[in-house]
């Protein structure tokens, strides 16, 4: 079974730069890493070159996508045709995913009564402003 992961992003390379960093310290990688970009900059773009040399040196494809109009299902529709995977794992890119996070999601799928799996999310800081009130 082949993974992919999917990421779309637009305008915060310093969130990819956290996510990218906990992605090279998994203890399994899945087969094909897509991002789909649709910020207005080159700076997500320049963050995602840094890291692809050494998660490809881990046999991690790496593919970048530029997406200009910019829309959140349009980009992660956009992923699955770029993906090559048996599984996508959608990943957003604020995330910095535990050290087995993909090591876990492979070991469930081995099950072939199960159809999806998803991980835990931690909240460090929790959400603040007006509309984190309501």
């Amino acid at each position: 079974m082949k993974f992919s992961i999917l990421v779309a992003t637009m305008n915060r390379p310093k969130a990819i730069e956290n996510l990218l960093a906990s992605i090279e310290k998994q203890t399994f990688l899945p087969e094909e890493l897509v991002f789909v970009d649709q910020s207005k900059d080159n700076l997500t773009k320049d963050v995602c070159d840094a890291y692809a040399e050494r998660l490809k040196s881990r046999g991690l494809h790496f593919k970048y996508v530029r997406q200009d109009v910019p829309s959140l299902v349009k980009a992660r529709n956009r992923g699955i045709d770029e993906s090559t995977g048996d599984i996508i794992c959608f990943v957003d890119d604020d995330l910095i995913l535990d050290q087995s996070y993909f090591k876990t999601i492979a070991f469930y799928f081995n099950d072939p009564s199960i159809g999806g799996v998803t991980g835990n999310v931690f909240v460090e800081k929790p959400p603040a402003g007006f509309k984190w009130k309501i």
